[in-house]
């Protein structure tokens, strides 16, 4: 028997019982959070000159983000990471913010 044939009647997979883990479990993008907030809301639509459109939208995402000044502003921060811990964390392996669970309940208006 030639050795490579040998060698595949002893090659086999091993496949992780733990999956790996969750990296980033509870935090969310922001479409995440928008879609979660808007059916908080009941998917609560408004009507615009352009038709009807979501009441909580990406629009109205940006501006919640930067009322309480969660995270900076787009290409304005020398540190990308310094947010508001209750709020977001900055994920530097994908240049990008991902929001916390707790964000989309903050979001909401007192009422609902």
């Amino acid at each position: 028997m030639n050795k490579k044939a040998e060698f595949g009647k002893f090659a086999v997979m091993i496949k992780s019982k733990d999956g790996g883990g969750v990296i980033n479990g509870g935090r969310f993008k922001p479409s995440s959070v928008v879609q979660q907030v808007q059916q908080a809301l009941g998917d609560f639509k408004v009507s615009r000159l352009t038709g009807s459109v979501d009441k909580f939208n990406q629009k109205t995402h940006d501006m919640c983000w930067r009322r309480y000044k969660a995270r900076p502003a787009n290409g304005s921060a020398k540190n990308p990471a310094e947010t508001i811990a209750n709020f977001c964390s900055y994920d530097e392996s994908h240049e990008d913010y991902l929001f916390f669970a707790a964000t989309s309940t903050i979001f909401l208006p007192k009422s609902v």
